[in-house]
């Protein structure tokens, strides 16, 4: 099993940190390839989304997730087949934990016909949203068999914090 650094983003419009960059540059390259689909049809005008669709499809995956939600905290498991730790970024923000992945796989030429080339160096991205607030100070994430799996503690309510305090205080 693997540690996996998590990068703890504690105000949600923190959007200058290499993640939120990365996502941009992915954007930008999806853009670029429905451009280039668009202009190897021809320039002929009606499957934008369609160009779109292939576009993400070649370059990015959003690898299959599971969300679980337990009375203090969320567990989520990414599979992330063929990945190191050390290639995989995961952000965790109060409402929501994002991974992004990417690790170069090439081909060899070898002699003889090729029949499937499916090896590639496509992204992995994946964004889910978590239905309570979290305290991503405590987040953290492992990496074992392909499978990425975060724990996230909820953040206290007001009203815990309150209990917790009265408590510790005696009132």
């Amino acid at each position: 099993m693997s540690g996996v650094t998590v990068q703890k983003i504690a105000e949600p419009l923190a959007t200058t940190t290499p993640l939120f960059r990365e996502i941009d540059e992915l954007f930008e390259a999806v853009r670029q390839r429905t451009f280039e689909m668009f202009l190897d049809r021809g320039n002929t005008e009606g499957q934008d989304v369609r160009d779109w669709l292939d576009a993400e499809r070649e370059l990015l995956w959003s690898p299959p997730a599971e969300l679980v939600e337990k009375k203090n905290e969320f567990q989520l498991r990414i599979a992330v087949p063929g990945f190191e730790a050390g290639e995989i970024d995961v952000s965790a923000l109060p409402d929501a934990i994002i991974v992004g992945a990417g690790a170069k796989k090439e081909t060899t030429k070898k002699d003889g016909d090729v029949h499937i080339a499916e090896l590639s160096s496509r992204k992995v991205f994946r964004r889910v949203d978590l239905p309570h607030p979290t305290d991503v100070e405590k987040a953290t994430a492992t990496l074992a068999n392909g499978i990425l799996q975060l724990t996230v503690p909820k953040a206290a309510t007001p009203t815990e914090k309150k209990v917790a305090v009265a408590a510790h205080t005696g009132k």
